[in-house]
């Protein structure tokens, strides 16, 4: 489960400390199944602006549950399993001080077995991002779960889990302002002896799937002229062991490339003003105008070239307009929507890449 690995064929020797080595790196998947996020409601009525979810998998792809190490006797690697880990937790990242976002809850999809009498809860978190944590003079991680600004507790029986595993909406008491990156995840209490049959985690993609750079690279240039160099590994998704250490899955945890199926809700007051949500190789900067009444503008950002889908759906799921337009550019880009054949309501805007990012939103149309 946690191993050593290598990036660009150098051995990244300078984290055998933080490792945990492990015989069997995880090869069997518990499930294979599918998930869609579609339409959204505006979760928040008195609140106005977007609700959008950040999403960071293709709604098309596969969820798995993988083991740690060769079968299910010894556990699901993101949940309950024989090293008692405690949480689970993906980063998103924010783009600058932004005063008008606020986290109101979260989308999740769980997989393995619940027992149907089981008392046992778990509980969704949101942690700031700790600051940069030194692994030698030249490397660094750039910034695990620290601080929680926000729980929620959810039983086990509640979560989805059963033959066909649902997406399932989970609403905070009381959103949370967000200024940077963030991470959201969950802790859950247990004795992998003592399971009584709950044995969960929360789905992910297939390894390999994750998109964007393992690690980034800083320059530094002292007063005098000298340049120094430091190796950023980007946390994309943590485990917390037993002894409450946070460990980076990819470097740290058995060299996966994934992401897990949590995504959060979140509000944008001034979709004009804001400087973008970010997933990966995909920001958006909101729809405008909003509310709208015969076009509207949806404005983002790509890192790097990838198709591009956009769905606009009304309230009842159905798809009442669909766009793609293949091999977008990286950069800035506004795609004008039509609205002059859509009656007055609330209409979700979900916008897609082929990189697997997506983010949706929502539209009002008045006439």
């Amino acid at each position: 489960m946690k191993k050593l690995f290598l990036i660009g064929g150098l051995a990244v020797c300078g984290l055998k400390g933080f490792a945990q080595g492990v015989q069997n790196r995880r090869e069997q998947s518990q499930h294979t199944i599918a998930h869609q996020i579609t339409a959204l409601t505006a979760n928040k009525a008195t609140r106005v602006g977007d609700t959008q979810v950040i999403a960071h998998i293709p709604d098309t792809a596969d969820l798995v549950a993988y083991y740690v190490g060769k079968n299910a006797d010894s556990g699901l690697l993101n949940g309950t399993n024989y090293y008692n880990d405690k949480s689970f937790a993906e980063r998103f990242n924010f783009s600058g001080a932004d005063s008008s976002m606020q986290v109101i809850g979260l989308y999740a999809q769980f997989i393995g077995r619940v027992n149907i009498g089981s008392t046992k809860n778990v509980t969704f978190h949101i942690w700031d991002e700790g600051q940069r944590q030194l692994v030698s003079s030249t490397m660094a991680y750039n910034g695990f779960p620290n601080r929680i600004v926000n729980s929620l507790d959810v039983p086990v029986t509640l979560l989805g889990i059963g033959s066909t595993p649902t997406l399932n909406k989970y609403m905070f008491a009381s959103p949370s302002m967000r200024w940077g990156n963030f991470f959201m995840g969950y802790t859950i209490n247990y004795d992998f002896a003592d399971l009584n049959g709950d044995t969960i985690a929360v789905a992910c993609s297939k390894d390999g799937q994750r998109k964007g750079n393992v690690y980034s690279l800083s320059i530094n240039i002292s007063a005098y002229g000298d340049t120094s160099v430091m190796k950023i590994f980007n946390v994309q998704n943590a485990t917390q062991t037993l002894d409450g250490t946070w460990i980076d899955n990819y470097t740290q945890n058995d060299s996966l490339l994934n992401n897990l199926a949590i995504y959060p809700i979140v509000v944008i007051n001034a979709p004009t003003t804001v400087k973008g949500i970010t997933k990966k190789d995909l920001t958006l900067f909101g729809a405008f105008p909003n509310p709208a009444t015969n076009a509207t503008n949806i404005k983002f950002d790509l890192a790097a070239e990838a198709n591009v889908n956009l769905q606009i759906m009304d309230m009842g799921d159905r798809v009442v307009k669909t766009t793609t337009q293949n091999n977008m550019k990286s950069g800035t880009h506004t795609m004008e929507v039509d609205l002059t054949d859509l009656p007055n309501g609330t209409y979700i805007y979900l916008l897609r890449t082929s990189t697997g990012d997506g983010i949706a939103g929502k539209i009002e149309v008045t006439k």
